[in-house]
């Protein structure tokens, strides 16, 4: 898991791959920290594994020192190397993991926050096939700033979204820890 900013802060994108030039994934920014669930990963300051490398086991990175903001490239090198466990999320957050594919496959996009009005701005707008959520109750509207078509999901994993916002999933954000509560001026579908 990248992200953004150093202890693990801002945007963050999940690689289950290697990738060669991660400035082609939309939401990705730069990465300033870390996390190593499993394997050892080669982070590179140049595209396709060139430049300043450096090799990262499973663990905790908050800071990438040298190569903070300039991580281009990203290789699986080895699958060995006790796993991590997750992290917890930030406080009254929670996660919420979006794939590209059905079955968590493909590129993902990662939410920390509790709310993203507008998925377009981060490349990932109609493109979520799957999803899961660590906590709460989240609603997923087919329209920017929370409009349209909106489908409220609990914690679990979800290998295939529901038809009603499979790869239609525009804005997001978290409505409370108990499904029900959210608030009324928002249309849920059931």
């Amino acid at each position: 898991m990248l992200f953004a900013t150093p202890g693990f802060g801002g945007s963050a994108i999940e690689l289950t791959k290697t990738n060669g030039k991660l400035d082609r994934i939309p939401a990705y920014s730069g990465a300033d920290a870390v996390i190593v669930y499993g394997g050892t990963w080669r982070l590179c300051s140049r595209e396709y594994y060139r430049g300043e490398c450096f090799d990262f086991v499973p663990g905790r990175y908050e800071n990438l020192g040298a190569l903070a903001g300039r991580v281009r490239s990203a290789e699986l090198v080895a699958v060995t190397g006790a796993p991590v466990a997750a992290p917890p999320p930030p406080a009254g957050a929670g996660r919420v993991v979006l794939y590209e594919y059905p079955n968590f496959r493909g590129q993902s996009f990662a939410i920390n926050w509790t709310e993203l009005p507008n998925l377009n701005r981060m490349g990932f707008s109609d493109r979520a096939a799957s999803t899961r959520i660590e906590e709460g109750y989240w609603m997923f509207c087919t329209d920017p700033q929370f409009q349209g078509d909106c489908r409220t999901l609990g914690p679990g994993e979800y290998a295939r979204l529901p038809g009603d916002v499979d790869r239609r999933i525009a804005s997001v954000r978290r409505v409370n820890d108990v499904y029900g509560a959210a608030s009324s001026s928002y249309r849920h579908l059931r």
